[in-house]
């Protein structure tokens, strides 16, 4: 195993990690970056590159872990994540058309920032005790962070608002579609720097004092049933339906029980009950419109697995949507914001908690980009008076240790440099 950075400005790639050659790694850029500065500056850490992580490299570092591939882990996390949170940071105070004027946006980018700072002064984790510290400053940003989502949301509402509640000039369109794609480079960034950098760190690190769960390495498990995955998010939107809306339709799940692949479990989890949760209050909404006699028909979903690739369908009679605002359904728009509910992956509490970026209207988008991140897809096939079959394919990630990974996967934004794509480019070039 060796673990090597690629010299290219643009990109540093960590290869297959070996705890010695991690250890190299985090030990160069942290003194790499003392060198360029003596103390915190953003606009310094967001011009530096970030290092992309092969699925097998987080695997690895991550399945029973020694206690010094734990040290190791944590002194790579702490280098990392302030040229991450800076560089999400610089996204936010980019963004286009005024947004990076408001007040919430620049809340959220603050948020970085201060989380990047505290990140970058504290102590390089050399033992035991300077690690725990470590962990403990990690776990405790986390809650505003994910305040994040529901600052872009409501100054996406409030836009919106201004504009009269509708925006049907060709001007105004190409405007949002600006939008849309940084946003989606965005989110896409953070999933990436959440959920495979600061949760799979943490779940793997000991730190809590937790035995790390059979099967899993980090937050990867080796044989995930995506059935039972998409039968507690069906229960649990039951549950938080009924006691929001008074009322929820049956879900019926079904499908192959015994089925597994390797895959990330809450991702399954926030794609389906983003999903469930919308096909349930779509059903109550369009009965109780036309008066709510007879019932409410079921929410149907089947769970079907393949050599390489999940799907999950989810079918509903919640009355459809007209063709001509399919697209508005992928747009951070901010028009869902009055309504709906939220349904979030458990805490580590083990309770049920309120997901901020479904609460802001954003959990369609973003669980289309959780598809997407490893090279699979969310889309809809509505008929307008009856219903929605949604439609989300998830990739196999590669074998029980994430080798051997489908091409698909291997060609996908999660295994790509951390950069923005051409069309975010080529609007920094004009600005």
């Amino acid at each position: 195993r060796a673990t090597r950075l690629l010299s290219a400005s643009r990109d540093r790639h960590l290869s297959v990690a070996a705890p010695a050659d991690l250890a190299h790694v985090a030990a160069a850029a942290t003194t790499s970056a003392a060198a360029s500065s003596s103390s915190f500056d953003i606009d310094q850490l967001a011009r530096q590159p970030m290092t992309s992580l092969s699925l097998n490299d987080l695997y690895r570092v991550a399945s029973s872990p020694t206690d010094e591939q734990n040290l190791l882990n944590a002194q790579f996390v702490r280098r990392e994540l302030p040229i991450r949170y800076a560089h999400r940071c610089a996204q936010l105070r980019n963004l286009p058309f005024g947004l990076a004027a408001d007040e919430r946006i620049e809340h959220a980018a603050r948020t970085y920032e201060q989380q990047a700072e505290a990140l970058f002064l504290h102590p390089k984790p050399v033992d035991a005790s300077s690690k725990r510290s470590f962990d403990s400053l990690l776990r405790s940003s986390q809650p505003k962070l994910l305040e994040v989502p529901e600052h872009i949301g409501t100054a996406l509402a409030a836009r919106l608002h201004a504009e009269g509640g509708e925006a049907d000039a060709d001007a105004d369109r190409t405007q949002q579609r600006v939008i849309d794609t940084h946003l989606d480079e965005f989110f896409l960034a953070r999933i990436g720097q959440r959920c495979f950098l600061i949760e799979h760190y943490l779940a793997s690190s000991g730190s809590s004092g937790a035995e790390q769960r059979p099967g899993f390495s980090g937050i990867i498990q080796s044989r995930c049933s995506p059935f039972e995955v998409v039968e507690q998010a069906a229960a649990e939107t039951f549950l938080l339906c009924s006691a929001r809306l008074g009322v929820c339709p049956q879900i019926e799940v079904r499908g192959d029980r015994d089925a597994s692949f390797t895959y990330v479990p809450k991702h399954i989890f926030f794609v389906a009950s983003e999903l469930l949760k919308n096909a349930a209050a779509a059903t109550v909404d369009f009965h109780a419109s036309r008066g709510g006699g007879g019932g409410l028909p079921p929410v149907r979903i089947v769970v079907a697995c393949g050599e390489n690739e999940m799907a999950i369908k989810v079918a509903d009679e919640g009355g459809g949507i007209a063709r001509s605002r399919l697209a508005e359904v992928w747009s951070y728009r901010g028009a869902r914001l009055a309504g709906g509910f939220g349904l979030a992956a458990r805490s580590d509490a083990d309770e049920l908690v309120r997901s901020p970026e479904a609460s802001a209207g954003l959990g369609l988008p973003l669980a289309r980009l959780h598809c997407k991140f490893f090279g699979g897809s969310l889309h809809l096939t509505p008929m307008e008076g009856y219903g929605t079959d949604s439609y989300a394919k998830l990739n196999r990630l590669g074998d029980d240790n994430c080798e051997d990974l489908p091409q698909a996967v291997r060609e996908s934004y999660g295994m790509e440099a951390a950069e923005p794509s051409a069309a975010v480019n080529q609007w920094y070039a004009r600005r």
